[in-house]
């Protein structure tokens, strides 16, 4: 089935990537110099006005005055609801979903797997200011870690989409993933293979649902009823939405790596910054560093 892609504010999105390409250089390379160029600038990176992109081969840039921050009384509306929501159809969320910001700062090491992998809830609006319709709530149930082989290899995630609530196109690099309509309404994603210079190519798309090849043309979208599924191979392009209803999806892949392998289309960065109005409900992944003091017993 082919359907059209809701209407995003794509004026926004190259604006914003305008003015970020402007404080840059030229990307960096996937290399060992580039890690250690990584690794150095995230330590930078507590100022406030110097933003990670989270994009492995994009830069540092500064923040727009076109980017909007997430109140955290919104956040902590959309988890609740997103909760209620996971509750009604059948799924279950591991104990740390519910802990409270005081509960966190009573934990020691034995829940540095928790704050190390990122588990836990993530909300993001991608600093576009219009979570209903560009955005995405995300609750990481397990995950490895890329640079360590003796963890595990595999990861698995709990999302929520709404009905033509757009998450923008993108691929990993690295990261074979399956997408699964685990209940509600339809599931539609935009499909498109990457050229070498990582742009959308013309060519067909191959695929797998359920186990069945596919092929579709480039630009054409798979629309997912629940219980349906899709690999999604590294270098592919998505972009997905709901259509009929708010739907559950699913994301069982290879293991997560939000900060070094999430390469959007137009430069967006992949975590919201936070207007603090209230406290939180539940921590995001984002805030454990804030909250997270290892206590040794």
């Amino acid at each position: 089935m082919i359907v059209n892609a809701p209407v995003v504010d794509a004026d926004k999105v190259a604006r914003i990537g305008r003015e970020r390409q402007a404080v840059g250089t030229a990307d960096l390379k996937r290399s060992a110099a580039f890690i250690l160029e990584y690794n150095r600038r995230k330590k930078r990176l507590d100022d406030g006005n110097l933003a990670w992109d989270h994009q492995f081969s994009q830069k540092p840039f500064l923040r727009s005055s076109s980017e909007k921050t997430m109140k955290r009384s919104e956040i902590n509306i959309i988890i609740r609801e997103a909760d209620d929501f996971i509750r009604t159809h059948g799924f279950h969320l591991p104990p740390f979903a519910h802990w409270t910001p005081n509960e966190w700062t009573t934990k020691g090491p034995e829940v540095r797997e928790i704050v190390d992998r990122k588990l836990g809830w993530d909300v993001t609006d991608f600093n576009l200011g219009d979570y209903r319709h560009t955005g995405l709530l995300l609750f990481t149930i397990r995950n490895g870690n890329l640079r360590d082989p003796e963890s595990k290899q595999y990861a698995e995630k709990i999302m929520l989409v709404d009905v033509d609530q757009v998450t923008p196109m993108h691929f990993h690099w690295h990261k074979t993933e399956d997408i699964i309509n685990r209940g509600g309404g339809q599931l539609v994603i935009q499909l498109y293979n990457s050229t070498p210079e990582e742009t959308l190519a013309d060519t067909d798309v191959t695929i797998s649902t359920d186990g069945v090849q596919r092929t579709v043309k480039a630009g054409d979208c798979v629309v997912l009823e629940p219980g349906e599924s899709i690999t999604l191979p590294a270098f592919c392009y998505h972009k997905f939405w709901g259509a009929g209803g708010k739907v559950l999806v699913g994301e069982v892949s290879a293991v997560n790596d939000d900060d070094t392998d999430n390469r959007f289309l137009e430069r967006l960065p992949r975590f919201s910054s936070i207007e603090e109005d209230v406290a939180p409900l539940y921590l995001l992944c984002t805030d454990y560093a804030k909250y997270y003091r290892p206590i040794v017993r």
